[in-house]
């Protein structure tokens, strides 16, 4: 079993500038429902605090896939045994936290990992 964290910004909710607006991005949200299917332990968390998170989770109808919300930071990382990540930002790659992160920025034009890339982050984490 897998302990994976999502970000909300950039990465499960798209920030779209030239709209001036956000929007679910339903690709990685079908990433975190496939890591639900499979039995891991999925997290959402936010640079932008813990009841923001708390709140997407609500809003991008993620409900019934996600534990639910933590703290972001290397201690939660910890505590939650976080091994997994997609985030726009690779700040939790660091050794001390044991968490591998798979980037996914919009904002540098970073696609969105393919399954391999997915499955070889996993094997990373299973070892």
């Amino acid at each position: 079993m897998i302990r994976v964290a999502f970000d909300i910004d950039d990465t499960l909710y798209e920030c779209r500038p030239k709209y001036k607006d956000q929007a679910p991005d339903h690709d990685m949200i079908g990433v975190l429902r496939w890591f639900h299917k499979n039995g891991d332990k999925v997290y959402v968390w936010s640079a932008g605090g813990l009841d923001y998170a708390t709140q997407m989770i609500s809003k991008l109808g993620i409900n019934d896939y996600v534990v639910g919300a933590i703290r972001k930071d290397s201690a939660s990382a910890k505590e939650y045994g976080i091994t997994l990540a997609f985030d726009d930002c690779a700040e939790f790659e660091a050794k001390e936290t044991g968490v591998t992160t798979i980037q996914v920025n919009r904002a540098h034009q970073v696609p969105i990992p393919s399954k391999a890339q997915i499955l070889s982050a996993i094997k990373v984490t299973n070892s």
